[in-house]
């Protein structure tokens, strides 16, 4: 709060926003509105991308109203950022009527939803937060998007969108559409891709005619991504099956198959990883998956689909992988498979590795691709005996993008010792912005009050190939 009281600079004024919003607790959201209220005023328009996205984790009646107006961009929403609301403000503000839960946001949302004249992103980011609706409103919800997935004349980013939304809903009554948009080859490859996710989320393996679609559309598809977005879907419903007690052989013959002998090459790594969220799911793959995994692994000679191989053998936990995976990250020097190497190896959870990835991430010859997956894994890893290096590398780090892994990292590594030395950076006026809006938004990771990261519910199962501009944005946020 001290930094947006005194701080000019929008980079780190952005950060401290969002980094504030994500720390306050409940009884402070009237204070914190208010403050965010003011920011949503600064010049800098990164900055009020920020302080609209904040309004929604603060969470108060103030902040709610300002999201109705901006989101609607009525005279009231324009009077916050003086004319009229850019698309780029409304759609965030969407996006945070979702995660706000608010029960006015329904209302609100199918309003822009179906309005023909709103730009498709922010529609696009209505349909996604109206995905996020719970209780007797999401009834609601799942009609106002059934509406527009029933739309051909939509746009199809927007309908790509809503399908997804209707499958985090939970609604199976919605899967006889899903799977009849999924198998319909008229429509939009980016449309079916999205009903794919939905299916994978909605679908159990007592569901056969979705399950027998799923299996239709990897082997025969002509798009690649909805091939292996259906595969993943498999993966997901075999993996829940576990819990209930179904048949999984169906979903998991066609995945292992197009692992072994694919119709199509490029369809082995997304069987790989749709064998790992097996894994994932279940806690542990059976002796014979493991092996097959394991071996393809072994004779997997292309780096990026041997890398999909070493992710999916550390979803599924395959410990018995783990000696080779070190042994190739230690003496390979494909850059590409020894990020997907070291990754695996944090999902296993091989504390041991942690002093060579901590060694190739100081190290200035390493590549900065490769250095970006190793904080990813020193994340995952959450160590905090890192917690010294992690923050040497964030002072030195002038790079933005590297900087911003390195915050994440230090942020998950949840280390309440960094707490005090962080506060101590943002507040040494005589450092360079950007370290001190890197440590604003490491203070923002490590006192997240929420189990999840607060934009996980919006980026979870966002289908890449229908990209919304506002949202691929806040992936990393």
């Amino acid at each position: 709060m001290r930094v947006l009281r005194s701080e000019d600079d929008a980079g780190l004024v952005q950060r401290a926003v969002l980094a504030m919003a994500r720390v306050s607790p409940d009884h402070l959201s009237k204070i914190v509105s208010s403050q965010v209220l003011e920011t949503i005023e600064h010049a800098d328009r990164t900055v009020r991308h920020s302080a609209t996205l904040s309004l929604g984790l603060a969470n108060s009646s103030a902040s709610i109203k300002a999201l109705i107006d901006l989101a609607s961009d009525t005279h009231s929403g324009r009077g916050l950022v003086g004319g009229q609301v850019p698309w780029q403000i409304r759609s965030r503000a969407a996006l945070s009527l979702g995660i706000s839960q608010s029960r006015l946001s329904v209302s609100v949302l199918e309003s822009i939803l179906l309005d023909e004249h709103a730009p498709d992103d922010v529609r696009s980011c209505a349909a996604l937060a109206l995905g996020l609706t719970s209780g007797r409103a999401a009834t609601k919800a799942v009609k106002v998007l059934r509406t527009l997935v029933d739309d051909d004349a939509a746009d199809e980013v927007v309908r790509a969108q809503a399908l997804v939304g209707l499958g985090k809903l939970g609604d199976v009554t919605a899967l006889p559409l899903l799977v009849a948009v999924l198998t319909d080859d008229r429509e939009d490859a980016r449309v079916r891709q999205s009903a794919a996710i939905a299916v994978g989320l909605l679908g159990e393996v007592s569901h056969v005619g979705a399950v027998e679609a799923l299996a239709e559309v990897s082997r025969d598809a002509r798009d690649e991504t909805l091939r292996g977005f259906a595969l993943i879907a498999l993966g997901r419903i075999a993996g829940r099956a576990a819990d209930n007690g179904g048949d999984t052989a169906g979903a998991l013959e066609t995945v292992v198959h197009a692992m072994r002998r694919p119709r199509h090459t490029s369809d082995r790594p997304w069987a790989a990883l749709a064998i790992g969220l097996v894994g994932l799911e279940r806690g542990e793959l059976d002796h014979a998956l493991q092996l097959a995994l394991t071996n393809e692994h072994e004779s997997e000679s292309n780096p990026t689909t041997k890398g999909a191989f070493a992710l999916a053998l550390g979803l599924a936990g395959v410990e018995r992988a783990g000696e080779d995976l070190h042994d190739e990250f230690s003496d390979r020097r494909d850059e590409v498979y020894r990020g997907y190497a070291a990754t695996g190896l944090a999902l296993m959870g091989h504390w041991d590795v942690e002093g060579e990835l901590l060694a190739e991430l100081v190290s200035k010859g390493t590549p900065e691709a490769l250095r970006l997956q190793l904080a990813g894994a020193l994340s995952i890893l959450g160590t905090p005996g890192a917690t010294d290096v992690v923050m040497a590398a964030l002072l030195e780090d002038a790079n933005d993008d590297m900087g911003w892994a390195l915050a994440r990292a230090l942020g998950r590594l949840d280390d309440s010792r960094a707490v005090e030395s962080l506060v101590a950076i943002v507040d040494d006026t005589s450092l360079a912005p950007l370290p001190r809006s890197l440590a604003c938004a490491s203070l923002g990771f490590i006192g997240e009050l929420a189990t999840t990261r607060w934009n996980t519910p919006l980026v979870a199962d966002f289908n890449f190939k229908a990209p919304v501009d506002t949202l691929t944005a806040l992936v990393d946020l």
